[in-house]
C-alpha cells in the first residue's frame, strides 16, 4: 500500500511484507532432539516481543524454548543470517526467543508455560538489568562474521529483526517466503548501516548535538531502506540489483577495520561509503508505476543531510 504525505510518496508496508517466514525445519535424528518443528521469521521493520509471541500463537506455535545445548545450536543455525540481526552500539542484537522475566513467577520463565529455565546460555555478564530488560534474545559482539548463539536480556519495548517459532505440529505454520536474492542484498545494506551507526555511537568524541543529528539521520535512512525492502518483496519481478552493489556493501564494512584517529574521521568515512551505496541503489532497473523512484529519492535526501553533518565534522574535528 502506498500513501501520499506532504507532497512526497511514502511506502506503507503491508503485514504480509513485514514478516518473512523461512521454511519449517524439524529437529530430529540427533541426541536429545524432541521432534518439534521450528520456523525462523525475519521482521523487515522490527517487531516487539509481545507481537512476535502473538504471531507465533496465531500460527499454532509459540516463541521457541531452549532446553539443551543441542536445541540451542539447532535454533541458532536457523537464524545465523544478516536478515535476522541488527546492531546496538558494539553488540549484535539477534532474534527473540520465548523467555520472559516475570513478577508473577519470579525469575525467567518460558512463555509456553514450560516453567523456569533448566538450561541457559547467557552471554558473559548477562542478564544484567532485571528491572528493565525482561525479554530474551540472541546476542553477539556486533560483527557480522561473529554472530553468536548466546543470550541477552532486552527491554519489552525494544524491537528486533527476527524471531523463532516452535511447533509441536506445523499444521498452521505460515508458508515459506519465496527466495529473493535482491531482498537478501538489501538486508546486507541494512546491516551495513547498522554497523556504521554502531561505530559512530562508539566514537569517543561527542561533537555535541551535531553528532546526535548524524545518528538520527542514519536511523532514518535505515527506516527508508526497510520500506524499500518491503516494496521489493511485493514486486519481485522488479527486484534486480546491479553487480556493483555487493562491492559497495563491502566498502561500507571496511570502516570497521579503520582505526579511530585523533580527529574522529570515522563518521565521515561511514557517511561517504553510505552515499556511494545509495547512489548505486538509484540505478535499480524498473520504476514499477512511479513508486520506486520517489522511495530512492527520499533515501538520497536523507543521505545528503548526513553528508552535511559529516562536513561539519570536517570543519570542526575537535568541537564538542
Amino acid at each position: 500500500m502506498v500513501a501520499h504525505i506532504l507532497g512526497a510518496w511514502m511506502l506503507v508496508p503491508t503485514a504480509s511484507a513485514e514478516l518473512l517466514p523461512a521454511a519449517v525445519k524439524q529437529w530430529k535424528g540427533t541426541p536429545g532432539s524432541n521432534d518439534h518443528y521450528y520456523q525462523a521469521v525475519a521482521a523487515t521493520d522490527g517487531i516487539l516481543w509481545k507481537d512476535a509471541q502473538a504471531w507465533a500463537v496465531a500460527h499454532g506455535g509459540y516463541l521457541a524454548t531452549i532446553a539443551s545445548e543441542g536445541e540451542n545450536k539447532f535454533v541458532f543455525e536457523l537464524i545465523d543470517s544478516l536478515k535476522y540481526w541488527g546492531v546496538g552500539g558494539p553488540f549484535g542484537t539477534g532474534p527473540f526467543l520465548g523467555g520472559a522475566f516475570t513478577a508473577k513467577k519470579p525469575g525467567w520463565q518460558w512463555a509456553n508455560n514450560e516453567g523456569g529455565f533448566a538450561f541457559t546460555n547467557w552471554a558473559p555478564s548477562q542478564p544484567d538489568n532485571p528491572e528493565d530488560e525482561k525479554r530474551l534474545h540472541f546476542f553477539s559482539d556486533g560483527k557480522s562474521a561473529k554472530r553468536q548463539a548466546v543470550w541477552d536480556d532486552l527491554s519489552a519495548t525494544s524491537k528486533q529483526y527476527g524471531f523463532v517459532v516452535e511447533f509441536a505440529s506445523p499444521a498452521k505454520a505460515a508458508p515459506e517466503t519465496p527466495a529473493n536474492p535482491a531482498l537478501d542484498q538489501l538486508f546486507a545494506v541494512r546491516f551495513s548501516l547498522f554497523e556504521a551507526q554502531g561505530e559512530i555511537q562508539q566514537s569517543t568524541d561527542n561533537h555535541g548535538s551535531f553528532r546526535q543529528k548524524t545518528l538520527d539521520d542514519i536511523q532514518a535512512t535505515v527506516a527508508e531502506i526497510a520500506l524499500g525492502m518491503s516494496y521489493l518483496l511485493q514486486h519481485p519481478t522488479d527486484a534486480q540489483l546491479p553487480v556493483t552493489v555487493p562491492a559497495l556493501f563491502e566498502s561500507t564494512r571496511t570502516l570497521l577495520n579503520r582505526p579511530i584517529d585523533k580527529n574522529q574521521k570515522r563518521p565521515i568515512w561511514a557517511m561517504n561509503d553510505l552515499k556511494t551505496a545509495l547512489d548505486e541503489l538509484q540505478k535499480l532497473p524498473g520504476n514499477a508505476g512511479g513508486h520506486r523512484l520517489p522511495i530512492l529519492q527520499a533515501i538520497q535526501k536523507t543521505a545528503t543531510d548526513i553528508i552535511a553533518s559529516a562536513n561539519y565534522f570536517d570543519d570542526f574535528p575537535t568541537k564538542k
